[in-house]
């Protein structure tokens, strides 16, 4: 609860909290920069810039531990890799694509039928698998909401 499940309900708390004065405002409003930047001419776009891909690598370590002959590989933190990303494109506008690690199969076969219940399943969606799949998703270059592939 408190490294994972605490941070990202705190952080989507705020994000929730802020999400008027991040979109408000007038769009191409104009941002004063200081520094070696001070010259360029920075705007605010308030807008969705398309869908993301959010990919939530679970760290390996190639070292294995053994407990009751079963062999195990170490993994950390699958629910703020693949949820802190996720409040980010929302707060954005943007449909997401998540895929979580395959090292984590429970955490990630629970956000493949938990999500749906909660966010709009046609612009958040899971795509479960291992390397074969992801490689796949990235080769595609289209919009990974639509199209069928992704119905896990």
């Amino acid at each position: 609860m408190m490294a994972e499940v605490g941070p990202v309900i705190e952080r989507s708390l705020l994000a929730a909290k802020h999400l008027g004065e991040w979109v408000g405002g007038d769009d191409g409003e104009e941002v004063k920069l200081g520094g070696w930047q001070k010259d360029w001419k920075a705007k605010v776009e308030r807008r969705a810039k398309g869908v993301v891909l959010i990919i939530a690598c679970v760290v390996e370590n190639e070292v294995e531990f053994r407990i009751n002959d079963d062999y195990h590989r170490p993994w950390n933190y699958p629910c703020i890799l693949s949820l802190q990303p996720l409040y980010g494109a929302i707060a954005a506008g943007c449909c997401a694509l998540i895929k979580p690690s395959e090292v984590v199969p429970t955490y990630s076969s629970f956000l493949a039928h938990t999500l749906p219940r909660y966010l709009d399943a046609r612009a958040y969606k899971v795509a479960l698998g291992g390397v074969p799949e992801i490689t796949r998703i990235l080769e595609l270059k289209c919009n990974p909401i639509t199209s069928p592939c992704y119905d896990h």
